[in-house]
C-alpha cells in the first residue's frame, strides 16, 4: 500500500474535534469550567495580597527605609498629615535593626490633624528605641517595646482648638477656651436648674492619656456653682488633648502657661517631653 493511501486511511478514521466551548460529556471533569469562572472572582483579592506582600519587608532582612515607610504609613492612618518626614538612624550592628532597635527615630509634621485638634510643627524624637517589627509590618501598628528617651514639641493655636470644640459632640455647647494671664478661662452654654451661661477658671492637668481640663471655679449666670457638678460634666470631655496615638509613649508631667503660650513638658527615667500650645498673636489696636 502506497504512503498516499496510508495517509488517506488515517484521515478517514480521525475523530471529529469538539467545538471549542462545548461542555464536556460523559465522565469528563465537570469542575474545570467552574474553576475557570471562579478565577475571575479571585483576581481582586490576589491583587490586594500582592500589594501587601510588596509593602512588607522581605524575610531575609529589614532595611531602615522599610522601617521609615512603616512609620509614615502609621502616621498617615492616625493623623491627617501635611509635610510628614521620618528619619531613622540604625546602630552599626545590623543585627539590632533586625530586632527593631535603632539609635534614633525622628518624626516631623508640619500639620498633624487628629479629629480637628491640629498640632503645628510637630516634632518627635526617640533615642535607643525598639519597635515591634511584627506589629509595624503585619498589623500596621507602631508599638514601642522600649526607649531611652522621647522628646515631643508642637504648637496648637487657640483659634484652631476652639474650632475643633465647635465641631465636636461635647455636652457643653459653644465651648471656648482662652489663655489669659497664665490662666485658662472657659465659657459655654449648658442648662442647669437656674441658668445656662457657664464660665469656668480651670487648669490643664497632664496624665498618661493626654491633657485633662480641670475646673477650679465655676459660675452659672454669675452665681457660684459647686465644682463637683462641673467636674462630673468635664469627665465626659477629657482628655481634652489626646496623646494615645502619638508614637514612642511620651509622658507629660508639667504644664506652664505664659502669656499666649501653653508649654507642656515632662521628664522621667526613660522619657523627656516638651509640647508648646500657642494661641494666635493678638493684634494691637
Amino acid at each position: 500500500m502506497s504512503p498516499r493511501n496510508d495517509r488517506r486511511i488515517d484521515d478517514s478514521y480521525a475523530e471529529p474535534s469538539l467545538p471549542r466551548r462545548a461542555a464536556p460529556t460523559g465522565a469528563g471533569p465537570r469542575h474545570v469550567p467552574r474553576l475557570r469562572s471562579l478565577s475571575r472572582y479571585l483576581t481582586i483579592p490576589a491583587a490586594l495580597f500582592a500589594t501587601i506582600l510588596a509593602s512588607a519587608p522581605c524575610a531575609g532582612a529589614v532595611t531602615v527605609q522599610q522601617v521609615e515607610q512603616g512609620i509614615r504609613a502609621y502616621m498617615n492612618r492616625k493623623f491627617k498629615c501635611t509635610d510628614l518626614k521620618v528619619q531613622a538612624v540604625p546602630y552599626d550592628d545590623q543585627s539590632l535593626l533586625q530586632q527593631g532597635r535603632l539609635r534614633t527615630i525622628v518624626v516631623t509634621v508640619k500639620k498633624a490633624d487628629k479629629e480637628g485638634i491640629i498640632m503645628n510643627d510637630l516634632y518627635l524624637k526617640a533615642t535607643d528605641v525598639t519597635v515591634s517589627l511584627d506589629a509595624l509590618f503585619k498589623l500596621g501598628k507602631l508599638r514601642t517595646r522600649s526607649r531611652k528617651s522621647t522628646v515631643i514639641r508642637a504648637m496648637i493655636k487657640e483659634g484652631e482648638l476652639n474650632k475643633a470644640f465647635a465641631r465636636a459632640k461635647i455636652p457643653i455647647q459653644q465651648f471656648t477656651l482662652k489663655f489669659e494671664n497664665g490662666r485658662v478661662i472657659a465659657t459655654g452654654v449648658y442648662k442647669f436648674i437656674f441658668g445656662n451661661r457657664l464660665k469656668m477658671i480651670a487648669r490643664l492637668v497632664p496624665k498618661r492619656d493626654g491633657v485633662h481640663f480641670v475646673a477650679e471655679q465655676a459660675w452659672i449666670n454669675g452665681l457660684p456653682l459647686p465644682v463637683g457638678q462641673v467636674r462630673a460634666l468635664l469627665a465626659k470631655m477629657n482628655p481634652l488633648i489626646n496623646f494615645a496615638d502619638i508614637p514612642f509613649s511620651p509622658m507629660v508631667t508639667k504644664i506652664v502657661i505664659q502669656k499666649d503660650t501653653l508649654t507642656i513638658s515632662g521628664e522621667s527615667s526613660t522619657t523627656t517631653v516638651l509640647v508648646i500650645l500657642r494661641s494666635p498673636t493678638r493684634q494691637s489696636r
